[in-house]
């Protein structure tokens, strides 16, 4: 994906403004457009207000996101586990550059608004939701039943994961790694698993081949004519 000028304006805009947000959080725009050397017109022409901008910062790291797994040779080919693994990390990666700011407005700026329906939040559960769609070794059983779910579930996932990287002293942030790497591979265990699907099959055979099927349409029938009737 290649981002036009406009779209790359507003992240080096949204990431300055990260910047000068640590100094003063409530930076003019006239500064912002000093350090962006330009015009404060050219900055309202793409955002209403400084929340805006700051807001797009973390929108912002969805659309890197995007490039740098289009980049990926084989990404389309990846595992379940593969997939989002490298989605959380390549995000937190993303963070890491300007970690100082997640530290202070994670919290209040994205997990606070877990139900939006737009942003971050909604952004991110839409490409994991194409990840899903898109993976063909999903069981069916767990697709159907469990899928919707753990989509709408999954901020709350990442919230939790977020915090643990806010926290991590390891090296090389070898707590986080670890944690999505069981988490991602629990996930795929869960969603990869045939068992519910051959079970769910072998209590269809044996339904079907015992004659209990047989009855059971039966006995509907005779309720639908009155012929079961309690005397």
């Amino acid at each position: 994906m290649t981002m036009d000028q406009k779209t790359n304006f507003k992240i080096k805009t949204s990431e300055k403004a990260a910047q000068l947000y640590l100094k003063n959080e409530r930076f003019k725009i006239q500064q912002l457009a000093e350090e962006l050397e330009t015009e404060p017109g050219k900055i309202f022409e793409s955002f209403p207000n400084r929340n805006a901008i700051l807001d797009y910062y973390y929108e912002s790291r969805l659309l890197l996101l995007d490039d740098i797994t289009q980049k990926i040779e084989g990404f389309h080919k990846f595992t379940l586990s593969e997939k989002l693994s490298t989605v959380i990390l390549t995000i937190l990666d993303l963070f890491q550059e300007h970690r100082e700011f997640v530290l202070e407005t994670y919290r209040s700026r994205v997990a606070c608004r877990s139900n939006d329906r737009t942003g971050f939040n909604t952004g991110i559960k839409e490409r994991v939701s194409e990840i899903f769609k898109s993976d063909s070794r999903i069981s069916t059983f767990s697709g159907m039943v469990f899928q919707s779910l753990f989509i709408s579930l999954f901020t709350l996932h990442f919230h939790a994961i977020v915090r643990v990287w806010m926290n991590d002293k390891s090296d090389s942030m070898g707590t986080t790694m670890a944690l999505v790497e069981k988490w991602t591979s629990l996930v795929q265990e869960i969603f990869y698993s045939a068992v519910i699907d051959k079970g769910f099959d072998l209590a269809k055979f044996i339904f079907n081949s015992s004659g209990f099927s047989d009855w059971v349409q039966s006995e509907n029938k005779n309720y639908q004519t009155g012929e079961n009737k309690t005397v």
